[in-house]
């Protein structure tokens, strides 16, 4: 059963209302063609901050299903045990292929490399911010962390995520001249796709964190169940994989 305050929000018939974050754009427009030709649903998706998305929702915006890149944003909706896990999400480094960082050698690579720019998301509106901070947090003392960090995205004014193919504001940094970013691993796998100068790089132990998404699910039409159920099918789960989620 739905929290007693998302009951009374409008229920959509064949078409759903998704609010999710930024970092799930790529793989839920691929989801939105494929449930639309297997059975006839029109996803109409809203991507950017989880703090954004979470407001938007608060204001009123009609929304079906809400994915956050977090477990806790969604129980700001509904029960804590009515959030449904949906996938999860590495957190990783890139920097530019002959940067000579690797793995081993990172934690003292950003104790001492001076000066050093590490780009990351707001860590005030998105997990991604967040998870990184945490990530940096194990290697570098608050002060330090504050002076080499630099928010590249983020923020509770900022649109919905660019528009397929369009170059994101992680690479044009990188590209500008940051020297590494600490990102979720899908967001990486753009990057490096959209910049062929750019690397991922695993975060050794102990920096390695994993964020879980979950979904609030906010009406319980019966095209919205279709969706949830598709979410759990093999195919769904191929195409989330492709982009680099678990």
């Amino acid at each position: 059963m739905l929290a007693d305050n998302v009951t009374d929000r409008p229920v959509t018939e064949q078409k759903i209302i998704l609010f999710a974050a930024g970092s799930l754009s790529q793989a839920f427009r691929k989801v939105a063609d494929a449930i639309l030709n297997d059975y006839g649903l029109s996803l109409e998706a809203e991507f950017g901050s989880t703090a954004r998305m979470a407001k938007l929702i608060r204001e009123g915006s009609p929304c079906d299903v809400f994915a956050s890149a977090d477990m806790e944003t969604p129980q700001k909706f509904v029960a804590s045990e009515q959030v449904v896990p949906l996938v999860r999400n590495d957190m990783v480094a890139v920097a530019r292929k002959y940067s000579g960082i690797n793995s081993d050698g990172l934690p003292e690579f950003l104790i001492q490399a001076r000066p050093l720019s590490i780009g990351i998301s707001d860590p005030c509106t998105q997990p991604c911010g967040s998870n990184a901070v945490k990530s940096l947090s194990h290697i570098l003392p608050p002060q330090i962390l504050d002076e080499k960090t630099r928010v590249i995205t983020g923020g509770l004014d900022q649109k919905k995520a660019k528009a397929a193919g369009e170059k994101s504001d992680y690479t044009t940094a990188l590209e500008q001249g940051v020297d590494l970013l600490i990102v979720f691993r899908t967001t990486a796998q753009k990057v490096c796709k959209q910049w062929d100068q750019a690397r991922i790089i695993e975060l050794p132990s102990p920096m390695r964190v994993t964020a879980q998404y979950g979904m609030a699910i906010l009406n319980n039409s019966s095209a919205v169940q279709t969706f949830i159920d598709y979410l759990r099918s093999q195919k769904v789960r191929h195409i989330f994989k492709d982009y680099g989620f678990q």
